[in-house]
């Protein structure tokens, strides 16, 4: 992996993939394909398109110059800036459902005032600074750090443009109009742009409540522990929508009649983040507790303290979803439900929703986990049990969340304790369940805090 430079120079990996993504995806919806973007350069498609990855800013020019003469459009640059928040480019699914949720109350000027945060995960080549906000106006300034030179960044005024440009359009609302009041290309020898941006007043709270629902189900990615987040924010809203529809009827008209299909549709994303069981009880009332039989899984990673110290809180944090995002895909293709993640490690259960062969699931989940720990710099280890627990919403209040408890989960956190760096340790009731199609070895016995001296066995492979 090449690592961001501390180096603030054009030769200095300080542009992050993110920018590459934009002008492939830009190209793609424009054209209908990004081969040609990728060809002959130094770096592979696959190094490119990942978000983790940084590279020189000649080598980001030298790419947003190649999309230029590919779509033959001299302002190619404003325009793939632009397409940047109608693809969804700007950053994870956490912080584009908190937008939307937000987005009846927020507005353009609250994304320009967050906007000098964000960048740094963009690029490290210039600073962006609010100089001045107000309802319908605001003036931003660009500065170049020390080591970088004007000059060999100059696409950056229309791609920075663009993206200034489409902020209003989020809330549906016409481009702003972004005016340049100074150019380091117009005064040489002069650090920064400054650009002054206006744009129309915002639509009614009725409107707004429109562009929400309309918004909400175009984002694409969810992520698991999201779970309770969404569902608490899901409530709240739909709680407060008709008390908000009769404190303001003449604001809210057309609200009303938009209230029972947004009902509709945050059903359809309770059962996009919940097994199906679980989300259509929940549509219709809270889940009681309940008692299920499953299979419980705790994982943990070795190594992977050691390794952070010496990384940046962002480095840690990519890092760290880049194997999320790996370990979700799995745990779903295996008919599991991640309820919770536990700083580096998971607590995963198979079986929630009463399937037949949860265990072979959840040892072959295990199985195909441990086998991509090799791309990573760190191991895991995995502790595995199955046996009744007790499932429901469980909490105070807004803190009241969908969760599991009993012995089970007790017992298979121990069993993860105690398992070495790469090993998959079981009970020996689990063993017992998969012994007829998974190979498994003995592994003495360990005496487990507040459960005492039991049998333990180590899963090798499938038969």
């Amino acid at each position: 992996m090449i690592t961001l430079s501390r180096n603030i120079s054009p030769e200095g990996n300080n542009v992050n993939c993110r920018n590459v993504i934009i002008i492939a995806r830009y190209l793609q919806k424009t054209i209908g394909t990004e081969s040609w973007l990728f060809r002959d350069l130094p770096y592979t498609r696959a190094y490119l398109i990942d978000e983790v990855h940084w590279i020189p800013l000649a080598m980001y020019t030298t790419i947003i110059k190649r999309a230029k003469t590919i779509l033959n459009d001299p302002d190619a640059a404003f325009h793939i800036g632009f397409s940047a928040a109608e693809l969804e480019s700007w950053g994870d699914m956490f912080k584009h459902l908190q937008r939307l949720f937000a987005s009846v109350t927020l507005g353009p000027q609250d994304v320009y005032r967050r906007l000098p945060e964000y960048v740094h995960h963009f690029n490290q080549t210039k600073d962006f600074e609010l100089v001045e906000v107000a309802d319908t106006q605001a003036v931003m300034k660009v500065t170049f750090k020390q080591g970088i030179n004007p000059l060999d960044d100059i696409e950056s005024d229309l791609f920075i443009q663009g993206i200034l440009a489409s902020v209003p359009t989020i809330w549906h609302l016409p481009p702003a109009t972004v005016v340049v009041l100074a150019s380091p290309y117009d005064t040489p020898g002069a650090p920064s742009f400054l650009y002054r941006i206006t744009w129309e007043r915002q639509r009614g709270l009725g409107e707004r409540i429109k562009l929400l629902v309309h918004n909400l189900f175009t984002a694409r990615r969810t992520y698991i522990e999201s779970t309770d987040h969404q569902l608490a924010l899901l409530r709240r809203y739909t709680e407060g929508l008709e008390a908000i529809v009769d404190e303001r009827t003449r604001e809210l008209t057309e609200a009303k009649n938009e209230l029972e299909r947004w009902r509709q549709k945050a059903q359809e994303l309770l059962y996009g983040l919940l097994p199906k069981r679980i989300a259509e009880t929940m549509v219709q009332k809270t889940l009681p507790p309940q008692r299920i039989y499953a299979t419980v899984m705790f994982t943990d990673l070795a190594g992977f303290t050691t390794y952070s110290k010496d990384r940046t809180p962002d480095e840690v944090a990519r890092e760290l979803n880049i194997y999320f995002d790996h370990m979700k895909d799995i745990v779903l293709a295996h008919g599991g439900w991640i309820v919770k993640f536990l700083g580096d490690g998971m607590h995963i259960i198979f079986g929630i929703e009463n399937e037949p062969d949860h265990e072979a699931q959840a040892a072959r989940a295990a199985l195909a986990m441990q086998e991509v720990m090799a791309r990573y710099p760190w191991q895991m280890r995995i502790g595995i049990h199955a046996g009744e627990m007790i499932l429901g919403e469980i909490g105070s209040g807004a803190l009241r969340r969908l969760d599991a408890t009993g012995h089970t989960l007790n017992l298979a956190a121990r069993l993860q304790g105690v398992a070495e760096k790469g090993q998959v340790v079981m009970s020996e009731t689990f063993a017992e369940k998969i012994k007829n199609r998974f190979e498994n070895e003995t592994h003495g016995t360990a005496d487990l805090k507040g459960i005492g001296e039991i049998p333990i066995y180590r899963l090798m492979r499938e038969r």
